[in-house]
């Protein structure tokens, strides 16, 4: 997807990749104003989402491991947006998809919180391979393992986890992609779909029978 302002997009993900310094990122936080709109369901909005969102677009176009940190505090701002009311599920997919592939084993309290810590549009956009990390039975024995490891994995989020985890693989009519299968789908499929329809709803590009 090619936005008006991808190279000075591309420009900043290059420089926070060398320079990961949060201060570059400033006009994409949430910025909280009061809503004008009278028949508005919410009295606030994030001014500076459409700018977040163009962000997101341009880093799935190109991203890698190096990205991890960019992705990571662009996860949590939405989560900070959605408290205002913002529907984040398309952000969040394509947000979750990305930490998805370059992940580590600590990232998967994140990957799991953006699947079902944020809503119901959330929890039903997200994949439930997400969840999954490198694989389900390694994951599961990875979070039954590592006990001990509060700190990453908080005792209710881990108990949660698997439970989670025990109760999907517990249906037998259910089947999921592995982890190769899933980027290959996500890639083909959803990601540029995602892409494009952030850009609509955001004002950001117009569709061809505009």
């Amino acid at each position: 997807m090619k936005l008006k302002n991808a190279k000075k997009l591309r420009k900043l993900i290059k420089l926070y990749r060398k320079h990961p310094d949060n201060k570059l990122l400033k006009p994409f936080k949430v910025n909280k104003k009061k809503t004008t709109e009278k028949d508005s369901w919410f009295s606030h909005y994030d001014d500076n989402s459409d700018k977040r969102i163009a962000l997101i677009i341009e880093l799935a176009n190109d991203f890698n491991q190096n990205d991890r940190k960019l992705i990571q505090w662009l996860i949590k701002t939405e989560w900070q947006a959605s408290k205002l009311g913002e529907d984040n599920s398309f952000p969040l997919a394509l947000l979750s998809f990305m930490l998805y592939k370059y992940m580590k084993w600590a990232d998967l309290p994140m990957l799991f919180d953006c699947k079902f810590g944020h809503g119901s549009d959330a929890m039903y956009t997200i994949d439930s391979e997400i969840i999954f990390g490198f694989d389900a039975e390694a994951t599961l024995a990875y979070l039954k393992e590592h006990k001990k490891q509060t700190k990453v994995f908080p005792k209710d989020m881990r108990k949660s986890m698997i439970e989670t985890m025990e109760h999907y693989l517990s249906n037998p009519d259910a089947k999921f992609r592995t982890r190769k299968e899933y980027i290959e789908y996500f890639e083909k499929k959803r990601l540029a779909y995602l892409q494009e329809e952030l850009a609509y709803d955001y004002g950001l590009a117009k569709r061809d029978e505009e």
